[in-house]
């Protein structure tokens, strides 16, 4: 038979033990919410760096339009060509 806590010379309320993984379990809470919150902060920073590389390729396709615009009018033209065949099955 397992000895109940009067049996236990140190034994202590149990009620303290709840209370200490009560207060353990807050804390990790408030630890995940910082965590959440450094992620977040990292996703937008991410995020950021994804539309600035973006914008960066626009431009140079901008620029290569200007400089080469019937070359860039034949692409187009033979890609809606070959989109128009594979798609057309």
């Amino acid at each position: 038979m397992a000895p109940n806590d009067a049996d236990m010379p140190d034994a202590y309320p149990l009620g303290d033990d709840l209370h200490k993984i009560a207060k353990d379990i807050s804390g990790l809470r408030e630890d995940l919410k910082g965590l959440a919150g450094d992620v977040k902060k990292l996703g937008g920073h991410q995020v950021e760096n994804l539309q600035a590389l973006a914008e960066e390729a626009l431009d140079n396709v901008a620029c290569a339009v200007q400089r080469n615009p019937l070359s860039a009018i034949g692409i187009a033209f033979g890609a809606g060509l070959l989109y128009g065949v594979l798609t057309r099955r």
